[in-house]
């Protein structure tokens, strides 16, 4: 059975036998298991594994945990390694008992001593901040009304969205900077309705008011627009080397890359601007601006690069080497390599924003025997 069709028949059988089947899915196994002996096979194995009551209370309670795919993912890719059959790997999801998998699964490394990393909690909180037209500063963290002048803003605390809205002209210039540290992220929602979902390690410039003419924001870093339709005020979007004009849709700039820039269109239509060179997106096109070279290429882009916006990290067949941009962003770590081939390796797992870094480190643990410690504040990986 080929790996893609046997990884999709694990998690159908897992949901079917953990109580969280959808009707299509449960169709969706039903086909499998009448199409391929081998499917019926590995099913009668874990249903024997799971008569026991004793194991399904402990399946069920690992379960809440959601991370029943990651498991998954990582048991198949530890089968492979050790040359254990897949009936085995398949049943040892059950069999085994939630508890044993887990404290396997995310044991740290010996001598392992390392702070508690939970991306989007209250990582660097006090640099998540708002610098008004005034030069004021405002930790978001510290207000959920503030009021100045002719500025208005509304804060969620709880769900991080901030609600900005202009009570009146403001001088000719002024701009708001809001500024998002590694760690967390921040739903920024601006007074004509357009609402901005602003990734870790970014910044959102914009003006205390729109112009009568025109709407204009500057983004560093990374963030994700749902652009409100007005035709009689174009929307533009200022990058490092580039300027993105939008009428009415949803889009994502990344500008993280010292190298390159991206611009990914999920609705609507956008022209990126160039050097007096326009580019025009249809959904689904991603246009990469080379910085050094000032060339730009147009290609459909990987819908897993906008799981962020949905809370979730999606990493497929990445070499292990890019953790050391993508983590302190993440969770304000800092990765270094103590074995060059370990770098090398490539990784596939998605993962929950809201869990602890411990989550990756127990899938890397697992799946690619990568031991790893913590040494003042920094992430050796082995």
């Amino acid at each position: 059975m080929e790996d893609k069709k046997l990884s999709r028949l694990y998690i159908l059988m897992a949901n079917e036998l953990f109580d969280r089947i959808t009707p299509s899915e449960k169709k969706e196994l039903q086909e499998l298991l009448t199409e391929d002996p081998e499917a019926m096979e590995l099913w009668k194995e874990f249903q024997a594994a799971y008569a026991s009551d004793e194991i399904k209370d402990k399946v069920q309670e690992f379960i809440r945990q959601d991370d029943t795919e990651v498991l998954m993912k990582a048991i198949r890719h530890r089968s492979r390694l050790r040359k254990i059959s897949q009936v085995a790997a398949a049943a040892a999801i059950v069999a085994v008992g939630a508890f044993a998998l887990k404290q396997y699964f995310f044991q740290p490394s010996a001598q392992t001593n390392r702070p508690t990393i939970v991306a989007g909690a209250t990582l660097n909180k006090g640099n998540l901040t708002i610098q008004l037209p005034s030069g004021n500063q405002v930790n978001l963290a510290s207000f959920t009304r503030y009021q100045e002048k002719n500025i208005l803003l509304q804060n969620d605390t709880v769900n991080h969205i901030l609600k900005y809205t202009s009570l009146g002209e403001s001088a000719e210039g002024a701009t708001n900077i809001l500024s998002v540290p590694a760690g967390q992220e921040y739903h920024l929602v601006l007074e004509d309705g357009t609402e901005v979902f602003v990734n870790s390690s970014s910044q959102v410039q914009f003006p205390a008011s729109f112009a009568d003419n025109s709407r204009e924001v500057a983004i560093s870093g990374e963030a994700f627009l749902k652009v409100a339709q007005d035709a009689t005020k174009p929307f533009q979007v200022q990058l490092p080397k580039g300027t993105v004009q939008v009428l009415g849709t949803s889009f994502n700039v990344n500008t993280y890359d010292s190298a390159s820039l991206k611009v990914s269109l999920k609705d609507g239509a956008v022209a990126f601007l160039n050097n007096n060179q326009s580019t025009r997106l249809s959904p689904g096109q991603q246009v990469i601006l080379d910085r050094q070279t000032d060339q730009v290429a147009v290609k459909p882009f990987n819908a897993n690069e906008l799981s962020w916006t949905e809370g979730n990290y999606v990493l497929d067949n990445m070499p292990l080497s890019e953790l050391k941009n993508l983590l302190p962003r993440w969770y304000g770590v800092e990765v270094v390599f103590d074995n060059d081939a370990i770098s090398k390796e490539v990784l596939t797992v998605t993962l929950n924003k809201k869990k602890p870094i411990d989550q990756l480190l127990g899938y890397l643990q697992m799946a690619l025997n990568c031991n790893y410690r913590f040494e003042n504040g920094v992430l050796h990986l082995r």
